[in-house]
């Protein structure tokens, strides 16, 4: 009897010890499990360095992209205003009215003519005679300066220098505007040497477009120049 109390109180003991073990086995279990998911959901550093490296090549192909666009722009506005300009001379070679002016071709012509009268009645009252040449003298000139074909900047500046000292006494617009390109056509001409070309150069920036006067300068200046020498 007492081995079989024995025996029950045994066994009544194991199955408590079993019971009492039991919940923290499944919470160590649990808590295992839970570690496993937090290492499956947390990227490696091999992982990480992957995706940054990618962001960067990302980055990089749009800043690449987004250059050639730029450039691309760029050529396409560079192409339309060549175009715009070549349109621009084109019609201005059209129309006559480049920057190669002849200034004396604008004037309107019934205006030259009531200015070239009026100053010959001014300036000589009752000599109608000499009305008559001034005003055939002043006409010519008149005709002669309009018609003139203007190729070069010299020319427009030099007529229009002319026309600007001038104004409407044509015989004067003319004989100046003459001499002034002769005097540049001999300027043209000249053999320079090293201290001609100083002398040349030092008259030029006393007179800038006064041909007449930079060459009468210069040859002043170089007659002294080669007294001293």
């Amino acid at each position: 009897m007492k081995k079989r109390l024995m025996v029950t109180s045994i066994g009544l003991v194991a199955s408590l010890g079993l019971a009492a073990c039991s919940p923290t086995e499944e919470a160590g279990e649990a808590s295992g499990d839970e570690e496993i998911e937090l290492q499956e959901e947390e990227p490696t550093e091999e992982e990480e360095s992957d995706d940054e490296e990618s962001e960067e090549e990302d980055e990089e192909e749009e800043a690449e992209e987004d250059e050639e666009e730029l450039e691309e722009d760029e050529d396409m506005d560079e192409e339309e205003n060549g175009e715009d300009e070549e349109t621009d001379e084109e019609e201005n070679e059209e129309e006559g009215t480049s920057d190669l002016e002849n200034v004396i071709a604008t004037i309107d012509e019934s205006e030259a003519e009531e200015e070239i009268v009026a100053t010959a009645e001014a300036d000589w009252a009752d000599d109608y005679s000499m009305q008559e040449y001034v005003i055939g003298n002043q006409t010519e000139a008149y005709e002669a300066l309009k018609s003139l074909e203007i190729s070069e900047d010299v020319e427009a500046t030099a007529l229009s220098n002319a026309y600007d000292d001038w104004g409407y006494d044509f015989e004067m617009v003319q004989y100046v505007y003459g001499n002034q390109m002769e005097a540049y056509e001999e300027i043209q001409s000249l053999d320079l040497g090293g201290e001609e070309q100083e002398i040349l150069e030092s008259a030029q920036d006393k007179w800038g477009d006064d041909y007449e006067m930079v060459l009468y300068e210069y040859e002043l200046q170089l007659d002294s120049y080669e007294n001293l020498n």
